[in-house]
């Protein structure tokens, strides 16, 4: 089987570097290509042909690699090297990388949930959450300038931040999930997908 490899090199402990990984699909007969999410390139790697894609790493190695992979036929397995691998365990990968490797002719296909985010950033897709509102955009803010980043820490107790709240004055936001739709105004959003197995 040809097996791209999808890692990022600092994902949780960084314990398995890419010699370790690329050993164990050799010793299951498969033929891998590496690629560092880290390094240029990785978006042309997931354009090769392949028959299936696995990413090593944490829910944004994944989610990095699976939004790419969007109704492409292309399978997904999960390598969980990440410090939550939240999505890596609802998803049924708890198993250790040398055994998944392992497991990948005998693997089964299947389905899961995928949320699509419109914003004025344009589409974006999101596997185990997104938010929207006051929240995101203080988010946004932080990254931007260490000072808020320190801010962001604390922000329960923090007085700007209650004014902040206040103040902000709020959006719209429509979330359609399979027929239905809701339309709300409101500061903030969280919405999870139902990434579970289908």
């Amino acid at each position: 089987m040809r097996v791209t490899l999808m890692h990022n090199p600092k994902a949780g402990d960084a314990e398995h570097g890419r010699k370790q990984l690329m050993a164990a699909p050799a010793v299951a007969g498969h033929h891998a290509t590496y690629q560092s999410t880290n390094e240029r390139g990785f978006k042309k790697a997931l354009k090769q042909p392949t028959d299936l894609v696995l990413a090593a790493g944490g829910d944004g190695t994944i989610a990095k690699a699976a939004c790419r992979l969007v109704d492409s036929g292309i399978p997904l397995s999960v390598l969980p090297l990440g410090t939550a691998n939240n999505l890596a365990r609802a998803l049924g990968f708890v198993a250790s990388p040398e055994e998944i490797i392992a497991r990948l002719d005998d693997g089964k296909k299947r389905t899961f949930d995928v949320g699509l985010a419109y914003g004025p950033w344009g589409k974006r897709y999101f596997f185990e959450g997104a938010g929207g509102g006051l929240l995101a955009d203080y988010v946004r803010a932080a990254k931007k300038s260490r000072k808020e980043t320190e801010r962001l820490r604390s922000f329960p107790k923090n007085r700007r931040w209650r004014g902040i709240v206040r103040c902000y004055a709020g959006c719209c936001m429509t979330i359609r999930r399979d027929n239905e739709r809701s339309r709300s105004m409101g500061k903030i959003f969280p919405v999870a997908t139902s990434f579970g197995k289908r």
